[in-house]
């Protein structure tokens, strides 16, 4: 060793990244952002995994994700289970990406927004849906297992435990927003005599088609159950008795006009309907009963008709 010289203490990692930052703002800026940026990601994949709903998940993370960049819009769209969300406002320019998992596609998701998205920013939007993955499969799978306990597996509509809770719903938003309800009822006429003629699997079949093209000419806020057997039940979103008989005339007349091909036949049916409207302060038991005393009166007075009881 030289005389006069002087060794230097040795540094420590941190003691090093220290007068790096010190001697490089730039980097130490860089070196906070990553930090907050890991930091939203860790509180993204918690917080998503507080809800089953999948409304709220995607809500949650579209909510989450504008603390990382600034984003208008989200839409998702799941084909094969038949879900189409989007919050209310959207932008022009969009960037999509399409999502899966080790148990299969979990559908597609949509980030819009008024100006352009910068590559960095896409960037940012890609290491964020690693935290949605699981949240999302596990919402699928919750909605699924609702859906599956309150659908009649046959025809896919809401079964009677549905019906329950939905004509609650419906009631409850008729009386706190002041607008009308309607109600539904149809049965098969002479159903016993295509089971009897055709076979049970030819009434399955028509089942299936008359309640498909019902639904194909519903509206989005319109719902349908089966009420037992061959009796079903459908509420009328904001729709008084009057447009309640327009619109089961107009399902009374496409029935009618249904074919269904079985084997080498052609299978014809009809369905009688009664309709009612809503009446303030009834309970949902009321309506429900009315609603079959208009259905029965259609079935006396000769069938493939519509009588409305008020």
């Amino acid at each position: 060793m030289k005389k006069g010289m002087a060794i230097a203490p040795l540094l420590s990692g941190a003691n090093i990244f220290n007068l790096i930052d010190r001697l490089d703002p730039a980097r130490a800026l860089l070196s906070e952002k990553q930090a907050k940026r890991r930091e939203v990601l860790a509180n993204i994949t918690q917080d998503l995994h507080t809800s089953l709903e999948l409304e709220e998940v995607l809500y949650l993370f579209i909510d989450r994700i504008r603390a990382l960049l600034p984003v208008d819009g989200l839409s998702y769209s799941n084909d094969s289970a038949a879900i189409r969300l989007s919050t209310a406002i959207q932008g022009e320019h969009r960037v999509s990406y399409q999502l899966s998992s080790d148990q299969g596609e979990l559908g597609t998701l949509v980030f819009t927004r008024h100006r352009p998205f910068q590559t960095k920013e896409m960037s940012l939007l890609e290491a964020a849906l690693p935290c949605l993955r699981y949240p999302l499969r596990n919402a699928l799978q919750y909605r699924a297992a609702l859906t599956a306990a309150t659908t009649d597996p046959l025809t896919q509509c809401g079964n009677r435990q549905a019906l329950d809770a939905a004509l609650n719903r419906e009631i409850d938003l008729a009386i706190r927003d002041r607008i009308p309800l309607s109600v539904i009822m149809f049965d098969f006429d002479h159903f016993k005599q295509l089971n009897d003629n055709h076979g049970h699997q030819a009434g399955d079949q028509m089942l299936k088609l008359v309640c498909q093209t019902i639904r194909a000419s519903m509206r989005k806020t319109d719902l349908m159950f089966r009420y037992g057997g061959e009796e079903f039940i459908i509420l009328l979103h904001k729709t008084n008795a009057e447009g309640a008989v327009h619109a089961a005339e107009k399902i009374r007349r496409k029935i009618e006009a249904l074919r269904s091909p079985y084997q080498d036949r052609t299978i014809r049916t009809t369905i009688s309907l009664g309709v009612t409207a809503f009446k303030a302060k009834e309970e949902a038991g009321a309506i429900i009963e009315r609603a079959d005393r208009a259905l029965y009166l259609a079935k006396q007075l000769g069938r493939n008709q519509v009588f409305r009881e008020d």
